[in-house]
């Protein structure tokens, strides 16, 4: 199914078929929609096609009718759940969640299991960045030239999946380890603000309690002790700067308490921060 649907994405992006909107307006009349889950907003971009069925979205308090040949936009911090129109839910939807490092694909449907779907595939593209850049540009609803920079940098890895597809499928475990490194190097990239593990799944893809577990059987420790590891290295590479204060350092690495950064430094590096730079250089 996901080769398929992201044909169908090709095909109405060459021709021209695919509207990207980023604005919900409330229709004069339409079915009842009810959500899968609470709206929440997410730090990353991310993109919404009707593969078949019933399926739309609410966008902040909107519900929004998707069509197979119409693209949603959904800009980073915007308020968004998928759902149904009707009284039963029966939809697929695809799923492109764009990251630093690619593109994630998936599909979503009511009574699937994400734990183990292989309507999934991660692709890695070298424009990512540029791709979520132009998405974000306060002149992306405005200015054409934005837009086509976007159609043209989406379109090349929309390619790079279809492609990806042709060749051999990659192992379960492969897909695993992705998602895995997708996981380290997003809290590597916002090891400062308030990750939440609801946040990490619908990123991912996946149930919480299966990317919980995931993460731990590759990498023997929790989401939670990563994102501590990576504030507490990032920390201790400020203090051997000394350019900041304790305090400051604490802030600037994620924790929003100073004496519990300072408990959690002593009882992984020996010492409290204050005294380490000291007793590295009476080390010497």
């Amino acid at each position: 199914m996901l080769k398929s649907s992201i044909s169908t994405l090709i095909k109405n992006l060459v021709e021209v078929r695919t509207e990207f909107s980023t604005a919900a307006k409330r229709p004069s009349a339409q079915a009842r929609f009810t959500p899968m889950y609470k709206p929440a907003s997410h730090r990353y971009l991310e993109l919404a096609m009707l593969v078949d069925g019933n399926g739309g979205l609410q966008i902040g308090s909107v519900p929004v009718q998707l069509t197979k040949s119409k693209i949603w936009l959904i800009l980073p911090h915007s308020l968004h759940c998928e759902g149904y129109f009707g009284d039963v839910p029966q939809y697929y939807l695809l799923w492109c969640v764009v990251v630093s490092r690619g593109v994630n694909f998936f599909i979503s449907e009511p009574q699937g299991r994400r734990e183990r779907s292989t309507n999934r595939l991660f692709v890695e593209y070298e424009n990512a960045k540029l791709l979520w850049e132009t998405a974000c540009d306060p002149a992306f609803a405005s200015d054409h030239f934005v837009k086509a920079r976007f159609y043209s940098h989406f379109l090349n890895a929309c390619l790079g999946a279809a492609e990806e597809l042709e060749k051999e499928p990659q192992t379960w475990s492969m897909q695993q380890m992705k998602i895995v490194q997708q996981i380290k190097e997003y809290i590597e990239q916002h090891y400062r603000e308030n990750i939440s593990i609801a946040e990490l799944s619908t990123f991912a893809g996946y149930t919480p309690t299966y990317l919980c577990t995931l993460f731990q059987q590759f990498t023997n420790e929790t989401i939670h002790q990563y994102l501590l590891k990576t504030r507490l290295k990032l920390a201790l590479e400020m203090i051997n700067a000394n350019q900041h204060q304790v305090k400051e350092i604490a802030f600037l690495v994620g924790f929003s308490d100073p004496l519990y950064f300072s408990k959690l430094f002593r009882k992984t590096f020996g010492h409290a921060p204050s005294l380490y730079p000291k007793l590295k250089e009476s080390n010497k």
